[in-house]
């Protein structure tokens, strides 16, 4: 059905797709939901699903980004 929809053009096609991840952290005060984010074990990705097609909103970008922190210090990998 998504035969289009792959990631070999990210190079990420082995990475572990990850849905619903509940992620917290006392150093920085914050918890959340992650929509969704990959893991090819030398990196995380993290993904969050909004709708409409506009441009990204600051606080939806200061939403990934944190999301990427806490996934950070929770799997111990980079964040990209």
């Amino acid at each position: 059905m998504f035969k289009h929809r792959t990631l070999k053009r990210f190079n990420l096609e082995h990475a572990i797709q990850t849905f619903d991840e509940f992620v917290t952290s006392d150093s920085f005060a914050l918890h959340g939901v992650v929509d969704s984010f990959l893991n090819d074990e030398e990196n995380i990705y993290p993904i969050e699903f909004k709708l409409g097609g506009n441009k990204p909103m600051k606080g939806q970008i200061l939403q990934l980004t944190a999301y990427g922190l806490l996934l950070q210090e929770k799997y111990n990998l980079p964040c990209q």
